[in-house]
């Protein structure tokens, strides 16, 4: 509605509309858990561009649509860390070919920020769903094409992040931390914790133990337990855990993933509460607490696998075995 809907087709009757184009086979209807949806052949897409083009509105539509995907990426930026990802994670990846038209327009276009702020509000998308390879494709691609100097630049470094952490590509992860350091010092305070947080996540890929667990306090000391619930957080008590089982301190290691638990359970947080049970499969196993440690892992196991994050799969299946 809000990509087609105007002065000669309004919103009122455009379920009807679809319904008819349906009945005639135009459209081809299928539903789904989350609703329904329609699709078309090939064919009778290109021949429907082929006319937009030819009426001068193939632009007005491509602009409308991205405009629609943009809103609902910022939406679910917003609500990923919460009680609905599972929920977001459906309509998202049903969304998945849209998404990848609205990024290649906005890529194609020079006006404003929008292919970098679209591609840094997918950031639950890349790396809560488990797609970082395609992450990392467009926030390079973004970044590439949008080098001037702003807050949106900053960010899409910030998220770049997580991405190749993930992917294990320290080189890269060191270059964007370098730049998101020295670009957030011309902005605000938000962008410098972007890249406080994106730091650490070198010194996390580097193995620094007593870096990263200073950056941690740092990130901890802040009133983030009275605000809404964050990925900066939730990461910094991951990656303190983490850091810890590797010095064998496993009791302190305990202590922290208590406290992210705790954080994510009272929001209904999944995806970081299970980066968070895998790390305590390792302390608990390390401890000798053998069916604790099976429990967490199983329980990371079955998140990791509903998001169909295959890194986090692989890692809780690796902890059971």
């Amino acid at each position: 509605v809000r990509v087609c809907a105007d002065d000669h087709l309004p919103a009122r009757r455009i379920p009807a509309v679809l319904a008819t184009l349906g009945e005639k086979s135009i459209l081809i209807w299928q539903p789904t858990g989350g609703g329904e949806r329609y699709r078309m052949l090939d064919t009778i897409r290109e021949y429907g561009v082929h006319w937009l083009r030819g009426l001068g509105e193939d632009d007005t539509l491509r602009r409308r649509h991205r405009d629609h995907y943009l809103a609902l990426a910022r939406r679910g930026d917003a609500e990923w860390i919460g009680p609905e990802q599972f929920a977001w994670y459906d309509r998202m990846t049903a969304e998945h070919d849209n998404l990848r038209a609205a990024l290649e327009y906005s890529l194609a276009e020079s006006e404003g920020h929008s292919a970098l702020e679209m591609a840094a509000a997918l950031w639950f998308f890349w790396y809560g769903c488990g797609f970082f390879k395609e992450g990392r494709l467009y926030l390079d691609q973004a970044l590439a094409a949008d080098t001037a100097p702003s807050p949106a630049r900053v960010r899409a470094l910030y998220v770049s992040g997580p991405v190749l952490l993930c992917l294990g590509d320290l080189p890269a992860l060191e270059e964007r931390a370098a730049e998101c350091t020295a670009l957030a010092a011309r902005f605000g305070a938000a962008e410098r914790a972007c890249a406080a947080a994106t730091e650490l996540r070198v010194r996390v890929l580097r193995g620094d133990t007593e870096q990263v667990l200073s950056r941690v306090e740092a990130q901890l000391a802040t009133d983030w337990r009275a605000e809404p619930l964050t990925l900066v957080p939730l990461a910094a008590l991951v990656f303190g855990a983490h850091t810890l089982v590797a010095a064998g301190r496993f009791e302190e290691a305990v202590a922290r993933l208590d406290e992210l638990s705790a954080a994510c359970d009272r929001s209904g947080e999944r995806g970081m509460r299970a980066w968070g049970d895998f790390v305590r499969s390792q302390a608990e196993l390390a401890l000798g607490r053998f069916e604790e440690a099976r429990e967490h892992a199983r329980a990371a196991l079955l998140v990791k696998h509903r998001l169909r994050d295959g890194v986090g799969t692989g890692m809780a299946l690796e902890a059971l075995a």
